[in-house]
């Protein structure tokens, strides 16, 4: 099941997401520059494979930070059926339907 998946159906969701110095919930080790390899290696990832190991480690230690924002789900009627089918049972990484889009 991924997430954001209820129990029939499902629904798809968007949202706009900020980590930052002194924000709630933010961790001491924070730094603005680490949010920025993390992003950067992460949308390098998709290309160069070789880049993926240091990419999910950064990952891993939550180099992005904790952040917060505003979300918006969306009914899974927004997909076509072949969408819906992909989207519901994808738990890949590196592909534009995983559950993490970033």
């Amino acid at each position: 099941m991924f997430a954001g998946q209820k129990n029939v159906g499902g629904y798809g969701s968007s949202g706009l997401i900020c980590a930052a110095i002194g924000q709630e919930l933010q961790k001491d080790y924070f730094s603005p520059i680490g949010a920025l390899l993390s992003g950067l290696y992460s949308k390098l990832a998709w290309t160069f494979h070789d880049m993926r190991n240091l990419e999910e480690y950064f990952r891993r230690v939550n180099m992005m930070g904790s952040g917060q924002g505003k979300t918006r789900s969306w009914p899974i009627t927004i997909y076509s059926k072949i969408i819906q089918e992909r989207v519901l049972s994808n738990g890949v990484g590196y592909d534009e339907w995983s559950v993490h889009f970033m």
